[in-house]
């Protein structure tokens, strides 16, 4: 018989996801138990394992706003395994601000992401009602760095792009350019290779209570996800339009 296609419209997957994540307003009580539990510790770092749907990559965001909130001159580093993620969680910044003056918070927002030019940090700016990154000199220090998709960073068998981003975010902490460190993992894609995660002044949260976990938003998610294969890129997001701030 003939064969039957099928075709699969990742975009449309992609703002089912940017809109289930633009919905999430507060931390559930499983998720706000396990950060009580961290700021008890007084550690510096903080590794947030859970698998697809917990609520980790909420999680680091929300600790990242709330330091942008409590110092008000510091910069924070996103680092994000290509730049839709980039520019995805910056307009997810913009939206959850209270802020009147967005463009004073992105100033205090810098990117990392796999693909950016000899891996350089780079700001991220409102041009033309989209937000766009360039390249920007690093910060004389960071309040807080958040990784986000630790589990493919910090495999060794990363591939070179990948490893260079992974060595730039090491040299930042060994320089102690960062006052914290947030990594974000998914135990959901555990496997047998081993992570050269950091192990210093570093606590370990698990989210176990999976808050959403559909068909749409995991292959959502799947569009901002790092592939080893240097044939598969990752999906543009749909365009970000800027928040006005009221």
């Amino acid at each position: 018989g003939a064969d039957a296609r099928v075709e699969v419209d990742r975009k449309y997957f992609v703002e089912k996801y940017e809109e289930m994540m633009y919905m999430l307003e507060e931390l559930t009580k499983h998720q706000d138990k396990k950060l009580k539990e961290y700021e008890k510790t007084n550690m510096r770092n903080l590794h947030i394992r859970a698998p697809a749907g917990a609520g980790k990559t909420f999680v680091g965001l929300h600790l990242m706003l709330k330091k942008m909130g409590e110092v008000e001159e510091g910069k924070v580093l996103f680092v994000a395994s290509n730049e839709a993620m980039a520019i995805f969680i910056s307009k997810w910044i913009c939206t959850r601000s209270q802020a009147r003056d967005i463009d004073r918070v992105l100033e205090r927002l810098h990117l990392l992401f796999v693909g950016s030019p000899d891996s350089r940090i780079c700001s991220v700016k409102i041009k033309d009602s989209l937000l766009v990154t360039s390249p920007t000199d690093e910060a004389d220090a960071y309040e807080m760095i958040v990784v986000d998709e630790a589990h493919h960073i910090y495999r060794t068998d990363a591939s070179a792009p990948v490893k260079a981003l992974r060595e730039r975010v090491e040299g930042l902490m060994s320089m102690k350019l960062s006052k914290g460190l947030v990594l974000m993992s998914d135990v959901s894609q555990s496997d047998s290779q081993t992570r050269l995660y950091p192990k210093d002044d570093i606590h370990e949260m698990r989210l176990e209570e999976v808050i959403r976990s559909t068909k749409r938003i995991v292959a959502g998610a799947s569009a901002f996800q790092i592939s080893d294969e240097p044939d598969v890129q990752a999906s543009n997001p749909p365009q970000c339009n800027v928040p006005d701030g009221s």
